[in-house]
């Protein structure tokens, strides 16, 4: 029955991928070639942005820039080499939910995937303390991303969710309520599904309490909670999120991978950590990825202009 059911999804989402209006996709060229994409392009943009002009810091360049006060949520596109549709992940930096950082949680891991043959996208969503509109802003770009899947040249069927901290409760939430209708539907692109198809969480807070039990916006399934890896630290303040979300998933039967780690504390995202054993995590990421054949552990150049084809 379950296949039966899977079978008549798939059905449903070509149908619709048919239907999907041949229009070009407009985005902006940034100096490393990616695109930037804004998600609600051709439709009001449901809820509220911030209320103070948007601050950026950091060298881009470097992958240390920083962001809050988003009231234009959008996602960077890193696109990987290759003929063939390739899977890909959105990318939801922690932050606290007050702001974003961007770049060691968002770019850096997005250029090391793209490398390795997988399609990136780090959105940036709505911030500071703006839950709701950073859940549909991550709703609305899975939905974005597989509505166009063929002219970024992406798989709508391998399309992941990953978070670091609290993109990784977003990434949780948005996996655990992609039936939930949020936000009013006006475009073809909100018939998309926003369910990822697996999870990988750096360090998530705030799915679980000291009791070692799931937070109720974050519940998990066996029929409908995807395979997910988890990367944490003992020491880490949030220890008990990771934690209590890896004890859920075993105990529903969903497939995961967890390390955790002796020591390296919470927020170091993509930063180098030599003198740390929790620094082996994104090779174990890779080898996580390689395996679901999402990934190939060989370096594959990026795409110098990530151009989506034609």
């Amino acid at each position: 029955m379950k296949k039966l059911i899977l079978f008549f999804a798939a059905l449903s989402c070509a149908a619709v991928c048919l239907a999907a209006p041949n229009k070009k996709l407009e985005g902006k060229k940034m100096p490393d070639g990616s695109i930037v994409f804004k998600i609600w392009q051709g439709r009001d943009m449901p809820g509220e942005g911030a209320k103070d002009p948007l601050k950026v810091w950091g060298n881009d360049a470097k992958d240390d820039l920083s962001i809050t006060n988003v009231s234009e949520p959008d996602i960077r596109f890193f696109k990987a080499e290759g003929k063939k549709p390739t899977p890909a992940v959105v990318i939801a930096p922690g932050g606290a939910y007050g702001g974003l950082a961007y770049g060691k949680e968002g770019t850096a891991l997005a250029k090391l995937l793209a490398r390795h043959g997988m399609g990136a996208f780090v959105l940036k969503y709505r911030v500071p303390q703006n839950r709701e509109g950073a859940y549909q802003d991550a709703q609305r770009a899975l939905r974005f991303i597989r509505a166009n899947a063929k002219e970024l040249n992406i798989d709508p069927f391998c399309l992941g969710m990953a978070g670091f901290s609290a993109g990784g409760h977003l990434a949780c939430r948005t996996s655990a309520n992609f039936k939930e209708e949020i936000y009013p539907h006006a475009d073809l692109i909100d018939r998309f599904s926003s369910k990822p198809d697996f999870l990988i969480l750096i360090y998530p807070a705030y799915t679980g309490n000291d009791q070692l039990v799931l937070q109720p916006d974050v519940p998990v399934s066996a029929d409908t909670t995807p395979p997910c890896f988890i990367a944490q630290t003992m020491d880490d303040g949030h220890l008990k999120d990771g934690l209590t979300y890896f004890l859920a998933l075993k105990k529903a039967g969903v497939k995961v991978e967890a390390h955790f780690y002796e020591e390296g504390g919470h927020g170091y995202g993509m930063r180098d950590r030599q003198h740390l054993p929790m620094r082996s995590w994104p090779e174990m990421l890779l080898n996580w990825l390689a395996a679901r054949k999402l990934a190939s552990l060989e370096e594959i150049s990026a795409s110098p202009d990530a151009k989506p084809e034609k």
